[in-house]
Parts: C-alpha cells; sequence; structure tokens
C-alpha cells in the first residue's frame, strides 16, 4: 500500500516556495542595487520568513511531507514530498507507533508516529494523506501501539531541527 498526498497538504509546500521566492527576489534586489533595502521589507519580517522557511523545510517537507510504502515485511520511507532517497525499515526493526491529535483553527488532525527507540522515523496524518485511515488500518495489523502521546508543540518545534 503506497501514501497518496492531501490536496491540502500541497498547501505547505506552495507556502515554502512562496516564501522563498520573497527571500530570493529581497536578496537579488539588494545584491544587484535595484532597490533600496530600506524600502523593501524590514529586517525583522525578513527573520521571521527565514525562519518560517526553516520551519517549513526542516519540520513539515521533511518530517511529515513523507511518502509511504508498506510492504508485507518492511516498510519503505521518502521524505520531502516523496522526492529524497527510499529508506528501507524492516518491521521487525522498528518498535511500534504512537497515535496523537494535533488541535488547531482548522479542526483536529491525527498524526502516527513509526517509532524505533525513542526516534520517530515516520509520521502519518489526515492532514497530509490522503488514505490515512487505510494506512494506520495496515500499520495496525503490522506494528505494535504503543499508545497516545499528548500533543506538544514545542516538542515538535525542536523535532523540526534534530
Amino acid at each position: 500500500m503506497t501514501s497518496k498526498f492531501s490536496i491540502k497538504s500541497f498547501l505547505t509546500l506552495f507556502c515554502f516556495l512562496g516564501i522563498i521566492s520573497i527571500l530570493v527576489f529581497y536578496i537579488s534586489a539588494t545584491a544587484f542595487k535595484t532597490s533600496n533595502p530600506n524600502d523593501t521589507i524590514p529586517f525583522p519580517i525578513l527573520i521571521l520568513l527565514g525562519f518560517t522557511a526553516a520551519w517549513l523545510f526542516f519540520g513539515e517537507l521533511r518530517k511529515k511531507m513523507i511518502a509511504v510504502r508498506l510492504e508485507e515485511n518492511y516498510i519503505i520511507i521518502r521524505k520531502f514530498c516523496g522526492l529524497a532517497s527510499a529508506k528501507k525499515i524492516f518491521y521487525s526493526e522498528i518498535d511500534g507507533f504512537k497515535t496523537s491529535i494535533h488541535t488547531s483553527k482548522g479542526g483536529d488532525n491525527e498524526y502516527l508516529y513509526i517509532m524505533q527507540g525513542a526516534n520517530k522515523i515516520g509520521k502519518l496524518s489526515d492532514f497530509y494523506h490522503k488514505n490515512y485511515s487505510n494506512l494506520k488500518k495496515e500499520i495496525k495489523s503490522k506494528l505494535k501501539d504503543l499508545g497516545f502521546e499528548k500533543c506538544s508543540y514545542w516538542d515538535e518545534l525542536k523535532e523540526s531541527f534534530t
């Protein structure tokens, strides 16, 4: 079984590309002196855009927008929207999975963390994966349920950069 990205998952990708475009335009405009840096974007906004771009790239695209293929004896995980190299992990090497609920203004999203020791080696969610319920059902049949993990946005942010 192969994961499929939901339409709303591409919002993350488009936001990232938009922020990168703004930053590239600003840097090129100031580097080639086509505009005065004081007339364009204030420095604190640039810092915020840079941090947001890093968070989207390392946290969302690398850790959450992953392509997963479930086979009989192993799982294949490809990060960065499924564009990174494949990592094959046998079910016998995985301790199990945990679930969590992330609450936001847009609604609640369920996350499934594939655990190897204390590390989350894969994060599936109903926000990023159109066939999340089918993936979860398949994973439940192959891995041990390690229980529920309370959502911590601070921990999520720290995990983004590790």
